[in-house]
């Protein structure tokens, strides 16, 4: 098809033949000429046709529009007017920070749909922006949200400054607190409990640290990623809570690969350096999670010192006690017995695994005195849900994990 605006047809349409070596221009004297090759007819040439839809389209944003439409469809909220701080050169400012605080994973944000566009990509379609990684200082935006989803950066928050975001669901909950020292050094604690099984992940990042919290199916979600002050090291850590288990998975995703586990005071401490001899930390819990499961724990190791070999089984810790490098990242889940395991996957395909084993007798009747006293709290305190009820993963993300 030829291009709109141009000609189309032979291209010996409208030329002069030329004459051959032996067939020559001859003019005679009295400036006539003979033996004169004629010009070939001009024909008529062809004219292109632009239709009428295409000189001008009945809707200009009609693509930015459809893609709003489509987020509508799949049970995503929209926020509309959503201005932005100044753009900062340390990547805040970003669609991809934005999308992160409405309650979205990387993966969620990078995975192309059927059409080859990630998430990242239909928003700066649908608000006309051509660079991902600046947004203009008060541009207003449509962006897609998880329901019910809160996000937070530690960019916003001034020195000694704190908040704290929160997502209920059921039995289930998410709880995010960021706090920014005098250092500009970002503490995050993710907490997350299921039927009464808790966990805490602790995180510290010399940078910025970015959350978001969110009912997600029949349980809740945090997200959190930290990029160190240099923007060298960067890791994304998510919590899942459902069915009285608490999922944890840590993602190297500065493409080095080289965080390091060793087990330590508070569980599997994760280091991610930066190159300077800083960088982010991260701390999954092995163990007991408060001061009262502690004691219990303790109270059944020194049952098992004094009684019969069997009657007592305390609790154990299984594997972490070296250092563990060229770490990619970790994954496993914490049980409601308190029992748990991880699988920390190396750069070079092997996985080391760690964790615990089931609860001792006087560590499982303090964490069913807890979960009683928690239920006692909730039932006087109206028990929080979700309001939206929750949409399950699978109405919200297509069979490839994109959206739309």
């Amino acid at each position: 098809m030829a291009p709109i605006g141009k000609t189309t047809g032979s291209s010996a349409v409208g030329s002069s033949q030329k004459a051959s070596k032996g067939n020559s221009i001859r003019r005679s004297s009295s400036g006539s000429t003979g033996n004169r090759v004629k010009p070939a007819n001009k024909g008529p040439q062809e004219s292109s046709r632009i239709s009428a839809d295409a000189k001008k389209a009945e809707k200009p944003n009609a693509m930015a529009e459809g893609i709003t439409k489509n987020w509508k469809a799949q049970g995503l909220e929209t926020s509309e007017g959503n201005k932005l701080g100044k753009y900062q050169k340390t990547g805040e400012g970003t669609i991809e920070k934005e999308l992160l605080k409405k309650g979205f994973t990387l993966k969620d944000i990078y995975t192309k749909d059927k059409q080859g566009r990630t998430l990242a990509d239909q928003v700066a379609q649908a608000n006309g922006i051509k660079n991902q990684k600046q947004i203009a200082d008060g541009k207003e935006l449509k962006l897609p949200q998880r329901p019910g989803a809160q996000g937070m950066s530690s960019a916003d928050l001034k020195p000694n400054e704190s908040k704290t975001i929160q997502a209920v669901n059921g039995n289930n909950s998410s709880e995010v607190t960021q706090k920014k020292d005098a250092n500009g050094v970002t503490s995050t604690d993710n907490r997350t409990t299921s039927d009464g099984n808790s966990a805490n992940v602790r995180q510290r990042t010399d940078g910025v640290a970015t959350s978001s919290v969110a009912p997600v199916g029949s349980g809740t979600q945090s997200n959190t990623v930290q990029h160190s002050a240099n923007r060298e090291a960067a890791d994304q850590t998510t919590v899942r809570g459902q069915n009285g288990e608490v999922g944890i998975d840590y993602k190297d995703i500065d493409g080095k690969k080289n965080s390091v586990a060793q087990r330590g005071e508070g569980g599997l401490q994760v280091t991610n350096p930066d190159g300077t001899g800083a960088g982010n930390q991260t701390t999954i819990p092995l163990g007991p999670q408060n001061g009262l499961e502690n004691w219990a724990q303790k109270g059944d190791e020194l049952a098992a010192r004094f009684l019969p070999a069997g009657w007592v089984k305390p609790q154990q810790q299984i594997g972490g006690e070296n250092p563990i490098g060229q770490i990619g990242s970790v994954d496993g889940v914490q049980r409601r017995d308190a029992s748990s395991s991880y699988n920390l996957r190396q750069a070079d395909g092997n996985v080391q695994q760690v964790g615990q084993t089931a609860a001792g007798p006087l560590l499982s009747v303090s964490q069913s005195l807890g979960n009683a006293w928690r239920g006692v709290k909730n039932f006087f305190g109206g028990g929080a849900t979700n309001p939206n009820g929750g949409i399950p993963a699978e109405q919200i993300f297509a069979p490839s994990g994109a959206i739309l």
